[in-house]
């Protein structure tokens, strides 16, 4: 049975000036739009005319996603991962959102949204659907194009685009687990990666600055309305300090430069920054694949970073159509 996250995407359209998070199911994106435009064939994908031989590429839950309904409409799927685990970043999310039980708010926070429910159901499900499932490969447009698909479905994330990695003090997103963290933190960022790290640090006694260069409204701007009512009275009365419209000058050792909102310079003195920027779209195995001739659709945050419920939304759309 599909588990329902409690994610709150499905209750409820806040509006928050520009940032307006979609009304829809975050496991399944069918739920609030079966019979529209989206989906006008309903819940059930329809089966397709001419089984077609589908490679997706990358277990994250948009891959994972279009590797279901793909199999569902009756083509011969395989799904490769570069990791020898299936779930893209959703382990590591969960990882992050477990330790918010530290907030001491009712219930806990990690179990709240059931990441790894979800990544047991979709595995699952392949199984069911007989999917081919290769993890542990690492594929290029070359590999890609020797497996002789009929089309292929991009979901092998978006790209981190930093800009000190490698500073001293500097740790990057994806490193932050292993990483030595200080007393006092930066974060360069502000999306709901930025603003569930922000959380997780504070949980661990951490002090914690978030920097960016867009509004407040922009502060957890992926996270559903009603969630995000919830997750932000809960960062700010811990001390967590937010610089809106914010320009990175530099970073040094021991502080982060930056030129306020105001057009101020100011220095924030901290032991860590952690690179958390948003993601940008990656298109070079896309951009090769369209040179070779093989029809290929990016989905998720391959095509344009954002959250767990575009994710599932654009695969789920993109499996249908292909």
């Amino acid at each position: 049975v599909a588990p329902c996250c409690r994610c709150l995407h499905c209750h409820g359209n806040l509006d928050f000036g520009a940032i307006r998070v979609p009304e829809f199911c975050r496991v399944n994106p069918v739920s609030m739009k079966a019979y529209t435009e989206d989906f006008p064939e309903g819940y059930a994908p329809a089966v397709a005319d001419v089984p077609k031989k589908i490679v997706v590429i990358g277990a994250g839950p948009a891959g994972m996603e279009a590797a279901m309904v793909a199999a569902q409409r009756g083509h011969n799927v395989t799904l490769c991962e570069k990791n020898s685990y299936l779930g893209g970043m959703l382990p590591f999310a969960n990882a992050i959102k477990g330790d918010l039980e530290k907030f001491e708010l009712p219930g806990e926070i990690g179990d709240h949204e059931r990441l790894m429910d979800l990544v047991a159901y979709l595995t699952r499900q392949l199984e069911l659907l007989d999917v081919e499932v290769v993890t542990g490969t690492e594929m290029d447009a070359q590999s890609i194009a020797a497996m002789e698909p009929d089309a292929v479905i991009l979901a092998c994330g978006g790209k981190r685009a930093p800009q000190f990695e490698g500073a001293e003090g500097v740790v990057q997103m994806d490193d932050i687990m292993g990483a030595e963290i200080g007393q006092s933190v930066v974060i360069l960022g502000a999306g709901t990666q930025a603003t569930d790290l922000a959380g997780w640090l504070l949980a661990n006694g951490k002090k914690v600055q978030l920097v960016h260069g867009g509004t407040a409204d922009d502060i957890d701007k992926e996270q559903s309305a009603w969630m995000r009512l919830y997750m932000l009275p809960n960062l700010y009365p811990r001390g967590m300090r937010a610089w809106n419209g914010a320009t990175v000058e530099s970073v040094e050792p021991g502080a982060v430069n930056i030129t306020t909102g105001s057009g101020l310079p100011e220095t924030l003195a901290c032991d860590t920054v952690v690179e958390c920027q948003d993601m940008v779209p990656n298109t070079a195995i896309a951009e090769e694949l369209a040179a070779l001739g093989i029809e290929c659709v990016s989905v998720g945050d391959c095509a344009a970073p954002c959250n767990i419920q575009q994710a599932t939304y654009t695969g789920n759309i993109a499996a249908r159509r292909i």
